[in-house]
């Protein structure tokens, strides 16, 4: 019999009943609840006139679907934390999380990480540490898929929903702030030491800005362009889930510089055309039916099992989400991406899926359905 602790490293078993327009009714009303509320930025102009091409409605109910049916899957304090900083990623900070079994009482799951309730280890894998620079989410000794799996991971995917650097953090009974964990990360950021800084880029270009310049605890003066052509140089196939997360940091690289003034020339012309080479990759890898290639931006291929094909297909999507123009995003390769998504939530409803492959696809198609309908979103959400 499968243990609790193996059920939540795969994800929890949820079971919705009927994919119908009975469900797209709920999911309508609870619309406001699913919005997302990522400060996205998206960097294209277009003429205030320019038609752009519709997403038939059916589409986006089979999206609101797939997202319902992840929402309702059970998350508790006895999960990890790799599962639980995840499906704050893929649901966002108002997710809750089951405290008490046995009277069904629920808090915040962001909150609950942050307020210092998991330091008597509630939360197995999670581990706050105060250090010379501010917190460090340490990563020694918890295997893969219990503690953080990357540095700035958590950080950086708590950022990815607007946490401010402000917001309070409780560890061993002592005040922090979000920015702490930031100031730790750059202090011992380092273009010598090999390290993988996907996670990292987002984190200066969100708290510090892409113009940040600073000295490191080695002594280094760097710049966020230094972190930003370390990246480039780094390989993108061998990299975290096929690369996605090295694609997904450099694309958030680029549209902060844009927001913040910069132009597409020189580093970041090259930057552009580097992401550019992997769009077309991805789209020539796609099968008919909307799959990417489970072998990433490798090779062609549709071999895998559905949980292999949700992770690697929505790792994919929630990368190209994120970076491609309003109008790529409403192409027919796009959304057959995003038809292929909502179809493997379909057949996979009831069945146990790893926690990183299941969030991951589910924040894709959060911003992919929040990209295009923008009017929907919060009034504070940057745009440019």
């Amino acid at each position: 019999m499968r243990s609790r602790l193996s059920v939540a490293l795969l994800g929890a078993i949820c079971f919705l009943s009927h994919w119908n327009a009975a469900v797209a009714q709920t999911v309508d009303a609870k619309a406001k609840q699913l919005e997302f509320t990522n400060p996205t930025v998206v960097t294209e102009t277009k003429p205030a006139d320019a038609k752009l091409p519709e997403v038939p409605p059916v589409l986006m109910q089979r999206i609101d679907a797939a997202i319902q049916s992840v929402e309702v899957r059970p998350l508790d304090t006895t999960f990890p934390f790799w599962t639980v900083f995840h499906a704050v990623l893929g649901m966002g900070p108002g997710s809750t999380i089951l405290e008490d079994p046995k009277t069904g009482a629920k808090v915040n799951a962001l909150e609950y990480m942050l307020s210092g309730a998991n330091q008597h280890g509630e939360i197995n894998g999670q581990r706050f540490l105060p250090t010379a620079h501010g917190l460090e989410v340490s990563m020694a000794g918890f295997p893969q898929w219990i503690g953080q799996g990357h540095r700035d991971q958590f950080l950086a995917e708590m950022i990815q929903w607007g946490v401010p650097k402000e917001k309070k953090v409780t560890v061993l009974g002592r005040e922090y702030k979000m920015l702490d964990f930031a100031n730790h990360s750059r202090m011992t950021a380092s273009l010598n030491a090999k390290q993988e800084l996907s996670w990292t880029i987002i984190v200066i270009a969100s708290y510090y800005g892409t113009n940040h310049s600073w000295t490191n605890e080695l002594g280094e003066k760097l710049t966020y362009d230094d972190i930003v052509r370390y990246e480039m140089k780094e390989p993108v196939i061998s990299a975290a889930c096929g690369g996605t997360h090295r694609l997904f940091g450099m694309t958030w690289a680029l549209q902060h510089h844009l927001k913040s003034g910069g132009k597409r020339e020189g580093l970041y012309k090259d930057l552009s055309n580097h992401l550019d080479r992997y769009v077309a990759i991805a789209k020539d890898f796609q099968y008919p039916n909307g799959l990417f290639s489970t072998q990433y931006f490798g090779v062609k291929s549709d071999q895998g099992e559905d949980g292999d094909k949700l992770g690697t297909s929505g790792h994919t999507f929630e990368w190209l989400a994120q970076y491609l123009p309003e109008r790529e995003l409403r192409s027919e390769w796009m959304m057959n991406g995003a038809e292929n998504l909502s179809s493997l939530f379909k057949k996979m409803q009831n069945d146990p899926v790893e926690s990183g492959a299941l969030y991951h696809a589910v924040h894709g198609l959060k911003i992919y359905r929040h990209r295009l309908t923008p009017k929907t979103a919060p009034a504070k959400t940057p745009r440019t």
